[in-house]
């Protein structure tokens, strides 16, 4: 596919008219739907239409009747997830049933055959195909009842996204997941529907809740219908659990200790001394019937710890767990069997010690909170059996806040620039650390992410055609303050020196912002999807997406503004007519949107609290930082962003579902990815050694044109390309016990960044490397292609769950093993190059290797469990359980420090050792 610009004038007319017509007539679709359909025929011995027959529904909030039509067809929609039985049945025919599970938004074929016999009453009973010929994407499920039988590194339910095929875990964060060779920023994360991606960074699974309270989370990759949009990998959707018309609940204890893991292997982590103390954590929740068969309501609160400790540079040990305390309330209803009601409030707060910005000490590590809300309302409309509507508004608050975990005391009798009477940050430009004040870029401040969304959509059933229609507006905000004040930059850094350093290179005193500055974008899709069943053996579904984005700096000036046409085609062929060997191809083009850092990095009005500087250079003869060198104000002399266009992603997959038997399936897929209208920075002096900040989207044009303007070789375009391999093998849990296997096998490469000034193409032309002799006048050039961290050759994940029955009590065990191929690193290096003309400085990074020259160790991690439940009285159950994370103890280096080949400073570098948990429950 090419990339085709559409007039931005005429297309934003368009959009508006086309919102406008859908908020006034249809009713709601979120980003994706949320209920789902169950239709199918009734048929005699022969395969004739049985009219008249008496078609019922059973699932977990009661039942729905409906009466086949003259073709034999019957449809029930507005379904909620869960397991559903159908039964048919006509007077002198008897009955039929099937049964078959629904997960969120699915469309479910189920035809069921009666046929005359001696016996006045003949049942059929029969369950359907474990595969769908109408999911347009390849999809994963996790379960309540598979993600509630592993043992975690931690209670909360990203945890267990990485088991999930085609899912590249962060192994030092489980909110940062990448799939199918995408960063953490090319995906999308919705919880109830609703989009909760990060706006700042994308992707991240930062609303942290307990697993008992997730009914089911769904990964779907290659093949997004035209309802999903705004990124480019994927998109996981979780769902709470709702009320059924039984009282159900549950409540669990976890009791950890630091004493209980063991010793980590390498040096300083494996001087940390561990408190012999509990942590203790918990789990509650209870749901029922308000009214049964017409509301429901469901609420969970949770406290968790992830119960680990670090230590400085100097050996202070202290806690670095994440502290989540969430709150879940849900309620459902169901005033007819034409409408559905959804109400869901979620607060999720969470708290952790952050080692962000390579601290080297105490005082440079970050207290961060964040406060994350979510606030939804759903309305789902059956207008007739065959036109569903449906309406979704949701509102999200972010709100992220940083201060000094330990503030230093003041010595007003040290020197005015030591650091024990400053305050203040220092960098050592030799080791990467930062001393002394926060080391986060941004230092001490919050951000607060106000996000408000509208969604609406239409579906029609008409002949063989399932026809959507949809809308969505999001308004975005993020407001942001930063907290530097002055930071101090040498080699070999001493907090007893006066200048805090044995070699004192500069100080930069920076300008506070005033007030909270606020940076807005404001997102629109109108979108299109025709599923037509082709016969017997083809369903087609053909879509387009439009998408819209209009992004402002903090003075309400736009600075970028798109509209762009993606395309979307599943072909899926059922190769028996049996619904059970089916053929997938899917094809699209997927853009990911500008996330709210563009203006804040590259079009911010006036001071962040970190782009406008004054510079001053150390003194030896004075011995003090008194030499100013100028001022430096990045905000300005930047090239216009209104003419970059966004990146997007021509995406291709082949498969084959299969399923062997009633309980097993086999999935396989290949696909092809590239990433092409990547953007990026180039940092550069002009001619008088003033600097130059070129924003520009680095295809093969801007590529040649940077380079014809410095007279240098052109690196060509930056893009990411994956090419992969993912096959499952699945046993459904039936007779106690489920097997879950995966591997992905990827090849992935490409530019690793486009999201932030990091990718500085061309390293400063005409400068003179600090603390070298050496010249360099051409200019230092790299190509911007270096490991991703997504790149994970092979990836392997292993399930399997056990339950014993023993009379009235069960012993339920559970294995989980994974493995990842290790990523591949090259050595890069710092250095500060300054113009001799304007004495500018700029720090640069080269690579010194390739991004394939090294690679960390593979690590293989295998977690087991066991819980013994037993009868306490009635429907009253109680649970006994051991959880051991990393059985085997292993000790893989996870990640590196590119710029000196160490580990990084968090202990997360490396697989968490060994580490025992027990837990005590009651439920009913």
């Amino acid at each position: 596919m090419e990339n085709h610009r559409v007039n931005t004038t005429t297309l934003k007319a368009l959009v508006s008219i086309l919102i406008m017509l859908a908020f006034a007539q249809l009713p709601l679709w979120a980003d994706g739907p949320q209920t789902g359909v169950i239709e199918g025929r009734v048929l005699d011995a022969q395969g004739g239409a049985l009219p008249g027959a008496t078609v019922t529904l059973a699932g977990p909030q009661g039942e729905k009747t409906a009466i086949t039509d003259d073709a034999g067809k019957y449809r029930f929609s507005l379904l909620l997830d869960g397991g559903y039985t159908v039964t048919a049945e006509l007077e002198g025919l008897g009955k039929a049933e099937a049964s078959t599970s629904l997960n969120v938004g699915d469309r479910r074929s189920i035809n069921l055959t009666l046929a005359a016999g001696t016996a006045e009453t003949i049942t059929v009973t029969s369950e359907a195909p474990l595969v769908n010929k109408y999911e347009t994407a390849s999809t994963a499920t996790l379960d309540a009842e598979v993600a509630e039988a592993l043992s975690f590194s931690s209670r909360n339910y990203m945890d267990n996204i990485g088991l999930l095929p085609g899912a590249v875990v962060s192994d030092r964060l489980a909110t940062q997941n990448g799939f199918s060779g995408g960063r953490t920023g090319d995906s999308l994360t919705f919880m109830e529907g609703v989009d909760v991606s990060q706006t700042r960074r994308g992707g991240e699974f930062r609303i942290k809740i307990p697993t008992t309270a997730v009914a089911q989370t769904t990964l779907q990759t290659a093949g997004l219908g035209a309802e999903y949009g705004r990124a480019s990998n994927g998109q996981a959707n979780t769902v709470i659990k709702t009320g059924t018309n039984n009282f159900h609940g549950e409540a669990l204890y976890i009791a950890q200790n630091p004493s209980w893991r063991e010793d980590w292997h390498t040096a300083p982590f494996s001087e940390i001394a561990k408190p012999d103390e509990i942590v203790n954590s918990f789990e509650v929740s209870l749901g029922g019937p308000i009214y049964r068969d017409r509301a429901w309501f469901f609420a969970s609160k949770a406290n968790t710890s992830e119960n680990r400790y670090n230590s400085t540079q100097d050996g202070v040990v202290f806690d670095v767990s994440n502290y989540a305390d969430p709150l879940l309330a849900k309620l459902n209803g169901q005033p007819g069997d034409s409408h559905q009601l959804s109400f869901t409030v979620i607060k999720a707060p969470n708290e952790d010690v952050a080692d962000v910005g390579n601290p080297g000490d105490l005082f440079a590590f970050n207290d961060t909170r964040r406060d994350n809300d979510v606030v939804t309302l759903s309305w789902d409309y059956a207008v007739t059996p065959s036109i569903f509507l449906e309406f979704k508004a949701a509102e999200i608050e972010d709100t992220l806040r940083r201060g000094s975990l330990i503030t230093r005391e003041i010595d007003p009798n040290a020197p005015p620039d030591s650091p024990k009477r400053t305050g203040f940050r220092y960098h050592d430009l030799a080791s990467g650390f930062k001393y002394n004040f926060n080391a986060h870029g941004n230092g001490n401040g919050f951000v607060s992410d106000p996000r408000e969304q509208l969604n609406a959509a239409a579906t029609i059933f008409r002949g063989n055609h399932e026809l959507r229609v949809g809308a969505d507006r999001h308004d975005l905000g993020a407001t942001v303050t930063v907290i530097v004040g002055t930071e101090y930059a040498g080699r070999g850094y001493d907090e007893n020196s006066p200048t805090g350093f044995a070699t004192p290179v500069r100080k930069r005193v920076f300008e506070q912002a005033t007030g909270e500055p606020e940076v807005t974008s404001d997102l629109s899709t109108f979108y299109v999807q025709d599923r037509i069943d082709i016969g017997d053996k083809w369903v087609v579904t053909a879509g387009l997406r439009l998408e819209d984005q209009e992004l402002y700096d903090n003075l309400g000036v736009l600075v970028n503004d798109y509209s762009e046409l993606a395309p979307r085609l599943t072909a899926v062929y059922d190769m028996r007519g049996a619904g059970e060997l089916l053929l997938r191809g899917t094809a699209g083009r997927y853009y990911n949107l500008f996330l709210l850092q563009l203006p804040l990095g590259q079009f911010f009005q006036g001071a962040t609290g970190r782009n406008i500087y004054d510079q001053f250079l150390y003194n030896p003869v004075s011995g003090a930082y008194d030499t100013f060198q100028r001022t430096v104000n990045t905000s300005v002399d930047r090239e216009a962003g209104a003419s970059l266009t966004p990146e997007f992603q021509d995406a291709f997959s082949v498969g084959v579902d299969w399923q062997l038997s009633n309980l097993w399936v086999a999935k396989a897929r290949v696909e092809y990815r590239e990433n092409k209208d990547v953007w990026t920075v180039s940092t550069q002096w002009d001619d008088a050694g003033e600097p130059i900040f070129d924003l520009r989207t680095w295809d093969s044009g801007g590529a040649q044109q940077i380079a014809d303007r410095w007279g240098v070789p052109s690196p060509g375009r930056m893009f990411r390309e994956h090419k992969g391999l993912v096959l499952e093998l699945n046993r459904r849990m039936r007779d106690n016990w489920t097997v879950r296997a995966n591997i992905a096998f990827n090849d992935t490469k490409g530019n690793v960044d486009n999201r932030t000034n990091r990718d500085v193409t061309f390293d400063g032309l005409g400068g003179l490397e600090v603390g070298t002799l050496v010249s360099d006048l051409t200019s230092r050039f790299r190509d911007g292609r270096v490991a991703l961290a997504s790149n994970r050759a092979i990836v392997f994940n292993l399930v399997g769950i056990k339950r014993w029955q023993i009379g009235n009590h069960s012993l339920n065990t559970g294995a989980y093993l994974s493995y990842r191929e290790g990523q591949p690193w090259g050595l890069q290096a710092n250095a500060n190059m300054f113009n001799p003309e304007s004495l500018e400085t700029l720090r640069v990074r080269t690579l010194l290797e390739s991004a394939d020259t090294n690679q960390l160790p593979d690590p293989t991690v295998l977690n087991l469990n066991a819980s013994w439940v037993f009868p306490i009285k009635g429907s009253f159950e109680g649970q006994l359980g051991v959880e051991v994370w990393n059985a085997t103890n292993e000790d893989a280096q996870t990640n590196v420090n590119a710029l000196n080949g160490n580990p990084r400073s968090a202990i997360t570098s490396y697989v968490i050792p060994r580490e025992y948990r027990v837990n005590v429950g009651i439920r009913f």
